[in-house]
């Protein structure tokens, strides 16, 4: 299940989006303890149990794109250009291969004062947990 929205001549910043991540890095955990409980007695299955992968982390200037290697010096960028920066994207993936598992997926895509999130996980609830911090800070 996915959720995309845009919200128009808004920032967000990287407290909240590291809040967000948070929070879907508990709801896979909580997950991934589910499908734990769930295989403890089928000992013929082998299974991987989560995986994470950023996938992007850039910031645009117009004059200047840089790719990151850590959320430290991402989110350092991302505030310091705040409303100023063309672009800047950002990635995460957490997934559960496993039954009753799934993915978590949270991209954001910053665009000339436009923040668009989408949001993957395997049910509404944990969408909308995710999806409640941005609408609360953007009130």
């Amino acid at each position: 299940m996915k959720k995309a929205v845009t919200y128009r001549n808004t920032w967000f910043s990287p407290e909240v989006i590291r809040e967000a991540l948070a929070v879907m890095d508990d709801l896979a955990k909580q997950r991934h303890s589910k499908v734990i409980e769930k295989l403890k007695d089928d000992k013929q299955k082998e299974v991987q149990l989560i995986s994470m992968h950023i996938g992007s982390r850039t910031v645009d200037t117009g004059s200047e794109l840089w790719s990151y290697d850590s959320d430290n010096d991402f989110f350092y960028d991302y505030r310091a250009k705040g409303f100023k920066a063309d672009r800047a994207m950002y990635n995460m993936h957490h997934s559960i291969q496993a039954e009753g598992g799934g993915s978590f997926e949270l991209d954001i895509d910053y665009l000339y004062r436009n923040f668009t999130l989408s949001i993957k996980a395997p049910s509404r609830s944990e969408i909308q947990a995710i999806s409640e911090i941005f609408e609360r800070s953007a009130a």
